[in-house]
């Protein structure tokens, strides 16, 4: 389970609370409420497994 979000409030950290990985959609370098960051919705599929052909 991945929860995928744009809120280090509410999106984040009910991730956290719930035991589930979170992984924020933007801009940002580091925080520890996010297990991954990623800047474009295309860069969570490697994070499903989900792998893209050339």
């Amino acid at each position: 389970c991945l929860l995928l979000g744009d809120s280090l409030t509410s999106d984040m950290q009910g991730g956290r609370n719930a035991g589930v990985d979170t992984c924020f959609l933007g801009k940002l370098k580091s925080d520890p409420r996010c297990d991954y960051i990623v800047e474009d919705l295309l860069d969570v599929l490697p994070l499903l497994g989900i792998h893209q052909a050339k």
